[in-house]
This record gives structure tokens, sequence and C-alpha cells, in this order.
């Protein structure tokens, strides 16, 4: 596999194996709420940059694995969620960190390993440390996996790719939170 430095991300991503992982998914009925719709037209007009970075994965932008929309932020929907790729993590600090303390963080996404209740297991994506593609698009990558992939996934050689994006909202119906 190709070896593909990203930020402090040394990994090995299998751009092939990503594609054909992906082709292997039958098409799944996509959410229909606002903010994945949006989203979706969003995947259409990203900048060059960020079409040929998720080209250079494997990635296509239209599927993600998840995606959810935050807020409104100066006039653009904020977007969270992740993307899986074909692949080996080697090194880079993880973009998910221990937090220090949840109680009083606050517009941080959270997530808990092994489903424990514990408050020393939460952890929150590291925005400001996620690497611009171009402006308001920002990712990063993990060690963990959030999500069971679908089948047509190689086993033990996936990684995350998390997304931290601003998009402007297209949809002639207003945005609700």
């Amino acid at each position: 596999m190709p070896l593909f430095q990203f930020g402090s991300w040394a990994l090995e991503i299998n751009p092939e194996g990503t594609r054909a992982a992906y082709a292997a998914i039958a098409a799944q009925e996509r959410c229909n709420c606002s903010g994945c719709r949006n989203y979706d037209l969003q995947t259409k007009v990203f900048p060059e940059a960020v079409r040929l970075f998720f080209e250079s994965l494997g990635v296509d932008p239209c599927r993600p694995t998840e995606i959810y929309d935050l807020c409104m932020e100066d006039g653009l929907v904020r977007y969270g969620g992740f993307y899986h790729l074909a692949g080996c993590y080697l090194s880079g600090e993880d973009c998910w960190q221990p937090a220090p303390n949840p109680l009083r963080r606050r517009g941080l996404f959270f997530r808990q390993r092994k489903l424990r209740r514990r408050m020393e297991d939460l952890e929150h994506l590291h925005q400001e440390a996620l690497p611009s593609l171009a402006e308001h698009f920002s990712v990063g990558f993990t060690r963990g996996i959030s999500m069971q992939p679908a089948a047509g996934w190689p086993e033990d050689e996936i990684v995350q790719m998390e997304i931290d994006f601003r998009l402007p909202w297209l949809l002639e119906e207003p945005y609700e939170q």
C-alpha cells in the first residue's frame, strides 16, 4: 500500500481497495433529513482541493459512513462525521483525545470507548488540531472505528477519517436545528 502523509499522520492507504469497498456496498437508503440533503448537495460543489484529497484516498464524498449537522455558525452549517478508508494507521496523534473535563467542555464532539459510562473514558474530537484542506474544511484520522463497516471492507485494515466542515445552506427550506 502506498504511504500517505497528511499533517502529523502517516498512513498506508489503498485507494483502489477503498473504491472497491465502496463499490461492493449496495446503494444504501440515504437519510432524508434536511441536513443530510444539504450535505449531499454540497459534495457536488466541494472546492477542488477537497475533491482531489478525497479522490487521492479513493473516497466517494457522497457516501460518508456517518454525517450529521450540528448547528449554524456565522451563516454556515457545521458538519461532523467520518469516512472509512482501506488502509493502516502508522503514526500521528489520534484526532480523538481524552476529554480533560467533559462536563465543562461545550461545543465539542464526544464519544465513549467500549460503551463504558465512566467519565475518564470520554473523548473529544480535537478540532483545533485538525489540518485544513481548504477554508472551512478540516480532516483528521483516528485509530478507533466508531461504526462497524458494511460488508465488503477488508477486516483489520480500516482507517477512519474524521471531518469538521462548515458549509453554506443550499436548500430553499430554512435550516432547523
